[in-house]
């Protein structure tokens, strides 16, 4: 790798974490607020305040992936219970992967949602029902889970040691069937 790309690379590690990091417990935050009924009153309109409920538990999900399991291991930090956790942690961040399609459909209901709001404000409350809003979160949760269900039942999560961008070992999670590893990537008895 380049000088150039190198610093590019190490940039952009950094930058994404200066922002994963401070934003994550504001996420916790709105999550409460948002599901808080009693005491703290919201001016959204109740369809939309259950997609942003939904979103705002994926990105503190995907966070907490990022900031446990994906970003030291990236870093190179305790490479040892990274390997020796790699069934575990591989399934989690490869799940993670799959469930990145979550956050997306969540984007686009929250877009739709607003889109409505703007071109049919009168039918607003009769095309988004709290109702519909629920069913349509819970049928995105169940398919991004039936969605991963290959990563948390079969057995082909693997790891490997990789030269991070600091010239450090990190360990690498992949998905691919067992024969396919273990002809392209040997294992490696150190690190």
């Amino acid at each position: 790798m380049s000088t150039t790309n190198n610093t590019l690379s190490i940039a952009s590690m950094f930058l994404s974490d200066a922002m994963m990091y401070p934003t994550w417990p504001v996420h916790v935050r709105l999550f409460y607020v948002l599901v808080k009924k009693k005491s703290v009153k919201t001016e959204l309109e109740p369809s939309y305040q259950i997609l942003l409920i939904h979103m705002t538990l994926y990105n503190i999900l995907f966070g907490l992936s990022y900031m446990l399991i994906q970003e030291p291991a990236a870093y190179g930090a305790i490479p040892g219970f990274y390997a020796d956790t790699a069934q575990l942690l591989g399934r989690i961040e490869l799940i993670k992967a799959t469930v990145v399609t979550l956050g997306q459909a969540f984007s686009l209901m929250i877009a739709f949602n607003r889109l409505t709001a703007f071109a049919f404000p009168l039918q607003q409350q009769t095309i988004w029902t709290p109702l519909r809003a629920k069913i349509l979160c819970g049928a995105i949760w169940i398919a991004v889970v039936v969605g991963a269900l290959p990563v948390i039942i079969g057995d082909s999560t693997r790891f490997r040691y990789v030269n991070n961008s600091f010239g450090g070992n990190s360990v690498a999670y992949t998905f691919v069937p067992k024969e396919f590893f273990d002809k392209y990537y040997p294992p490696k008895s150190t690190l």
